[in-house]
């Protein structure tokens, strides 16, 4: 029996691998990142988010969490992550609808 569920935990396992050199570690003197999505049906996608400057008072809307494609869909992420930017054929996505809200800091870094 404990076998058996040993199995079925192995078979829903999944896993990803990021590797990052810094630039005095590597032989050249490159900075160097890889990744690897271990799943199925994850979001592989890579998106830059914009550094922004926010209105006194405004909110960041929190997303679930969600490693499926698309993770997110949304126009305040950055162009990767807008609607028009999705897979249509695949389904009908809609923009991610957010948990709640938290006060959104006045400046923000781009990543």
């Amino acid at each position: 029996m404990f076998l058996a569920i040993l199995a079925t935990l192995a078979l829903t396992a999944q896993g990803c691998t990021t590797i990052v050199v810094g630039r005095e570690a590597s032989t050249t003197g490159s900075s160097m990142v890889t990744h690897a999505a271990d799943c199925s049906s994850c979001d592989f996608r890579i998106g830059k988010v914009p550094a922004k400057t926010h209105p006194t008072g405004a909110q960041r809307a929190i997303a679930p969490f969600r490693l499926a494609y698309p993770r997110y869909v949304g126009d305040d992420r950055g162009d990767v992550f807008r609607l028009d930017n999705v897979d249509t054929s695949i389904f009908n996505w809609t923009a991610t609808e957010p948990l709640g809200q938290i006060p959104q800091v006045p400046t923000t870094f781009g990543y």
